[in-house]
């Protein structure tokens, strides 16, 4: 026998063992499940409505979906989907609508009871077992927001709004700014109000101002007398000018009111210029001051009189 139909021949048992092992995984992947006995699939509608009296709805729904597998009995197939029915109108719906800032956001984590069973909210409905749930909502930039819900059979339109705050504004923060000391004052600063002078100064101002204010109370003077003869003239018209309605008591009457308002402005005016000449006296400049001329004109109108004092020094 050839060497090489030897070798062929001792190399066979080990292909062949080869070849068996390798197909094997294969053909244990393609295997069909095995179907569900009777009794599985009794059980699972069983224990689905256990868990359904006791307020699990989502454990019974697994169980109801996989009891109608079409290898169970048809009468427990039919059983299995009218209860899934009845659990599905039973069994409670929540949606949520979440705003961060004002603004409608709809990528939310929402958990229950710890459990992640949404990343977003958007007008979805999520199945929830009955009772008392805490809900944790969380969503990228702000804090998260843990609320609690009590859920009800039968409560299929149930919404809620999950309002998160506005992230804080960042404020610029200016340090604050050293101020700047004052500058010193210069030494020889002159006080506020300038010492007297006994001498070197003009009187010329002061002496000036003070005749002024003698002519004005002289001119008073005058508008004073004055005033007193009208009102005597108004008395001896009609004693009572208060009462009385005649035209020329009425019109010494005003006269007389016009003229003692010119006085009081002449007596007011002078004592004001008086007290001028005196302060120009004492505290009179060195420098020279050129004199001028001073002019008072008294003026009496039809509702009023005055004394106009112009002119420059």
């Amino acid at each position: 026998m050839p060497l090489s139909a030897r070798l062929l021949r001792l190399r066979a048992p080990h292909l062949a063992a080869s070849v068996v092992l390798l197909w094997a995984p294969a053909a244990l992947a393609d295997a069909p499940t095995p179907a569900p006995s009777k009794q599985a699939c009794i059980g699972w509608n069983t224990e689905a409505q256990s868990l359904r009296t006791a307020g699990k709805f989502a454990a019974g729904r697994a169980l109801l979906l996989q009891c109608q597998n079409p290898a169970c009995p048809g009468a427990v197939r039919d059983d299995c989907t009218e209860r899934l029915d009845e659990l599905e109108r039973q069994q409670p719906k929540i949606a949520f609508a979440a705003k961060v800032g004002g603004e409608d956001r709809s990528a939310v984590t929402v958990a229950i009871d710890g459990t992640v069973v949404a990343t977003r909210v958007d007008g979805r409905p999520l199945l929830v077992d009955a009772g008392e749930h805490r809900f944790t909502f969380t969503t990228e930039g702000v804090a998260p927001i843990t609320k609690q819900f009590v859920l009800r059979e039968g409560d299929r339109s149930r919404s809620e709004q999950i309002v998160f705050e506005a992230p804080a504004a960042v404020v610029a923060v200016t340090p604050p700014t050293t101020p700047t000391p004052p500058e010193k004052p210069v030494e020889n600063t002159p006080p506020p109000f300038p010492a007297p002078r006994t001498e070197g100064g003009s009187v010329v101002p002061a002496i000036a101002v003070g005749a002024t204010g003698v002519v004005a109370i002289g001119v008073a003077s005058v508008f004073g007398l004055t005033a007193s003869s009208r009102w005597k003239d108004a008395q001896d018209l009609c004693p009572n000018a208060g009462a009385c309605k005649t035209e020329s008591a009425l019109s010494q009457k005003q006269s007389a009111e016009r003229w003692a308002t010119a006085s009081t402005v002449g007596f007011v005016a002078g004592g004001a210029l008086l007290a001028g000449g005196a302060v120009l006296f004492f505290l009179r400049s060195p420098a020279p001051v050129t004199s001028g001329r001073l002019q008072i004109a008294p003026t009496v109108g039809p509702q009023a009189a005055a004394i106009t004092i112009s002119g420059a020094f």
